[in-house]
């Protein structure tokens, strides 16, 4: 059983963290904060490690040079709606990445790099 809980987040109102084990991680509603720690909390017969909890969905484009990459749509409403992009090796990497979402720590590390994040609609292939 892990230990779990939800904070308010101090970065940004109206947002939520769920706290796993220690991890703080960040959430858009208290619904999706409820959810992951139902999740991490809930026994079952297969343990899952909390990396497989944390896909972020995405869009797949890939750009006319021939460079795969995904697009996470960021809503941070009422403040600004951003897109995040991700680059990726190759195409089939960007179709595990769209049927099975990006793991948290990936979109986590695009987004603190200011290069990856325009307003929404920025990103086209």
């Amino acid at each position: 059983m892990t230990n779990s809980s939800i904070q308010t987040s101090t970065q940004f109102h109206g947002k939520y963290n769920a706290i796993i084990d220690g991890q703080a991680i960040p959430c858009h509603n208290l619904a999706t904060a409820r959810t992951l720690v139902n999740r991490a909390t809930t026994v079952s017969n297969s343990p899952r490690p909390i990396e497989d909890l944390l896909r972020v969905k995405c869009l797949g484009f890939c750009s006319p040079s021939g460079q795969h990459y995904a697009v996470v749509r960021v809503d941070r409403s009422p403040y600004i709606d951003t897109d995040v992009r991700i680059d990726c090796h190759n195409e089939s990497t960007l179709r595990g990445w769209i049927n099975n979402g990006i793991d948290h720590g990936t979109f986590i590390s695009a987004q603190e790099q200011t290069r990856n994040v325009r307003s929404r609609g920025g990103w086209t292939g």
